[in-house]
């Protein structure tokens, strides 16, 4: 925080300046945060993971249908009961 120093007639002659040391806070920040950011980071890459898990399921299955169709003709489906 920072305020003019005004003489008696109202000019300015210099200025008043606070400052505060922060590093205290700033650790006990980082040591609430900082593991909890860790959790959420970690939690964020599992439910990646997870959805990367299905999305490549349904990319594999779209892959074989794609095959399937251009084997075709691409102009019908063609199925075939195996028993």
């Amino acid at each position: 925080m920072a305020r003019p120093l005004l003489d008696q007639e109202g000019f300015p002659i210099g200025a008043l300046v606070l400052l505060r040391d922060m590093t205290a806070a700033v650790r006990i920040q980082q040591v609430i945060v900082g593991p909890s950011a860790w959790v959420a980071a970690g939690m964020a890459a599992g439910i990646a993971h997870t959805v990367n898990n299905v999305l490549q399921i349904i990319s594999s299955n779209a892959e074989v249908l794609r095959r399937a169709f251009r084997r075709n003709g691409g102009s019908k489906w063609r199925t075939s009961a195996r028993g």
